[in-house]
């Protein structure tokens, strides 16, 4: 399967241009509108020829753009971000596609009573392992949206609430498009790896000039980063910048993907024609993506990863015993040395003069200890009890979208408009507590059962061997269970991030179990 083709390579020159645009629109807002426009236009003009070609404008825009804001209108005292642009025109298109289809292909045998609607629906919507799901899902998010509605939630917070969960619906033209068809689904690989190359290069490209004095572009950057919601940079001990994306949790599966390749390659006894070259790949690609999970410096990634390499460890040291586990450590040491000769050779490199002085371990080191004191962790802590007793007044059906809770938070932002910390906020840092407060427990019991039927449909598949395919789709359901552990702290599951993910490695088990 080569992934560096040429809709890679076209995908990674796309996202340059976008990037650049989306600087240039930064600094001129009359820009930012005109290339708004043109993009949705044209995302729907080509949605209308082919909804694959929509649907890779979605995903890329959905690694690169973190929050979506990388283009923006502002529409009386909304901004309408890029993401929701884009989803407008890829599902009207869609819709036009799937209504004609529907007129032409079933409409006249329905009405001449030679399909029943109960057949129709059966093969376009029960015909399937996980699609079945997502309308019952469906039906518990506008049970909430209805909850709120009735119990006179702000409508502003319930919109901005809400709007995230629409993503979802992405489901629908991506079983269109990508179900019982592995060849398509290998261009969306392509496609996505372009966009996680770029944010790889992005990253890495922040680290070194925020950690050198080219002070001429410092506060353009960091306002161009702010203001379009890709991420934060936040000056540390000794001078090293932090560099968090909210879209660098992907880079937590994808490590254990490229890892778990890795190790079937070290150890299939297969491979040894071409072993010492694709190891090298495999091996520089998993410290590039270590790397980025490191100078992210966000904790609750870092809980992820430690789940991941004991579950890893443990998996190794049962299937493979001794030996191989000691592989595996090594691999992971080696790994662990390379990026964190990578951070530290981005940050001290000698041109232009750098302004750090620190030890990436020592530093790493005292982050990871630090659960307690810091502002973001005192207001994660602050929160919870306040966000607990919110839940105890509606914890069956929930509360609905756009519930507030208030409480006094640590964070610098909080207090720079409010002295006193108080702060008001229907977004919250504990992810399954947010579900649990707008859909009940019963809307989170769903969703953790949903989650476990994906998960077992891979993790219990007896025709799981030792081979390619089964360890990449192993990987993918060990990163998904991570992305559930990690929403405990960090809210994933109820944002379009989460749903990316799930939505991709749905189709991606679909077609392998049909296969399998």
């Amino acid at each position: 399967m080569n992934l560096i083709n040429k809709k890679f390579r076209l995908a990674f020159a796309f996202i340059f241009l976008f990037e650049v645009f989306s600087l240039f629109a930064y600094l001129f807002s009359e820009f930012n509108v005109v290339v708004f426009l043109a993009i949705v236009l044209f995302v729907f003009v080509i949605s209308l020829k082919n909804i694959e070609y929509g649907l890779w404008f979605s995903f890329v825009e959905l690694i690169i753009g973190s929050k979506g804001y990388l283009f923006y209108v502002s529409i009386f005292s909304f901004s309408l971000s890029i993401r929701i642009g884009i989803w407008l025109a890829v599902m009207l298109a869609f819709f036009i596609k799937i209504s004609l289809l529907f007129y032409k292909k079933y409409l006249p045998d329905i009405k001449k009573g030679k399909v029943e609607i109960k057949a129709f629906l059966k093969e376009s919507v029960f015909d399937n392992q996980f699609l079945k799901y997502y309308f019952y899902l469906f039906a518990f998010v506008f049970f909430s949206l209805f909850i709120a509605v009735i119990k006179g939630n702000n409508i502003k917070n319930i919109f901005l609430d809400f709007n995230a969960w629409i993503f979802l619906s992405y489901i629908f033209p991506v079983y269109y498009v990508y179900f019982k068809n592995s060849t398509k689904i290998n261009s969306l690989y392509s496609i996505i790896l372009a966009a996680i190359t770029w944010v790889t290069v992005k990253t890495f490209f922040l680290l070194y000039i925020f950690s050198h004095n080219i002070l001429s572009v410092i506060p353009t950057i960091y306002l161009w980063v702010r203001k379009t919601g890709v991420g934060e940079i936040t000056r540390m001990d000794g001078g090293f910048s932090r560099i968090f994306f909210q879209s660098h949790i992907y880079f937590l599966p994808l490590f254990f993907v490229f890892l778990g390749i890795l190790l079937f390659i070290i150890f299939s006894q297969k491979e040894k024609a071409s072993l010492e070259k694709i190891t090298y790949y495999w091996f520089f690609v998993s410290a590039f993506l270590m790397a980025i999970n490191l100078i992210t410096f966000s904790r609750s990634n870092w809980v992820g990863l430690l789940f991941g390499l004991f579950i890893v460890f443990l998996y190794i040291l049962i299937v493979y015993k001794f030996k191989k586990t000691l592989i595996f450590l090594l691999s992971f040491f080696l790994i662990s040395v390379l990026s964190l000769f990578l951070i530290t050779a981005t940050v001290k490199f000698p041109f232009p003069s750098p302004n750090s002085n620190f030890n990436t371990a020592n530093l790493l080191s005292e982050r990871a200890k630090q659960i307690s004191g810091e502002a973001g962790v005192s207001s994660r802590w602050a929160l919870l009890k306040p966000l607990l007793n919110e839940i105890k007044e509606s914890p069956i059906v929930g509360a609905g979208f756009g519930k507030t809770v208030t409480y006094v938070s640590s964070d610098p932002r909080v207090l720079e408009n409010s002295p006193d910390g108080v702060y008001e906020t229907f977004a919250f840092e504990w992810g399954w507590l947010d579900l649990w407060l707008k859909l009940g427990i019963l809307g989170v019991l769903f969703y953790l059962y949903f989650l476990y039927k994906i998960l077992s449909s891979i993790f219990l598949n007896k025709n799981i061997s030792n081979n390619f395919d089964s360890i990449f789709n192993l990987s993918l359901a060990l990163g998904l269970f991570l992305i559930i552990i990690v929403n405990f702290f960090s809210p994933y599951l109820n944002h379009p991030l989460g749903f990316g993910y799930l939505i991709f490695v749905t189709i991606v088990f679909e077609n392998f179990l049909i296969k399998n």
